[in-house]
């Protein structure tokens, strides 16, 4: 994680920065290291020059805010995405992470449906790991509710605290830009 944020820091390529900053965001989110993950892919969606860059981080960002149970920001999210004319792929999966946003939100009609959705697209695709994905959270949307666990945020290592507030201060800098 160090050495991806001193590339971050040293790259000059505005096209590999935003690069980099994506794939730092997705290991902090890994690690349920939301807070940072979040900031991260902030300002992904506020500043990436090109769309598809942007609504990836959207899409991981509806997650997190669904297992924050940040309701209004979860809407939010999606029908930000909704109006959007995403790719097949992308489409599959904003909806495997709106069925599985509504399954940590407790909504399990709601998961079943956008669930389904990701499988009939996956499959007319032939996307088969997001044809397993969708199967899965299906399978997940019928088990009892007291065998769901929720995901509590992991604490930031210390040896990531520096980082996470640099993220802080880039995430601020980058919404006051576009506001």
């Amino acid at each position: 994680m160090r050495l991806g944020y001193a590339a971050l820091r040293e790259n000059t390529s505005a096209s590999e920065r935003e690069r980099i900053l994506s794939d730092f965001a997705s290991a902090l989110f890994m690690l349920g290291v939301r807070s940072a993950a979040r900031d991260a892919y902030t300002i992904v969606a506020a500043t990436a020059r090109e769309q598809s860059p942007r609504w990836v981080a959207t899409i991981n960002l509806m997650e997190i805010a669904a297992q924050d149970a940040s309701i209004s920001l979860f809407e939010r999210y999606k029908e930000e995405l909704l109006s959007a004319t995403l790719p097949p792929a992308l489409r599959t999966q904003f909806e495997l992470h709106v069925g599985r946003g509504y399954q940590y939100l407790g909504n399990r009609a709601a998961a079943r449906e956008w669930l389904e959705r990701a499988l009939v697209n996956a499959s007319e695709y032939s996307f088969n790991q997001l044809i397993f994905a969708a199967e899965d959270a299906l399978a997940v949307n019928d088990a009892p509710l007291d065998q769901r666990i929720p995901t509590p945020e992991s604490i930031i290592p210390s040896d990531l605290e520096e980082i996470a507030i640099d993220l802080r201060s880039l995430r601020e800098l980058a919404v006051a830009a576009i506001e």
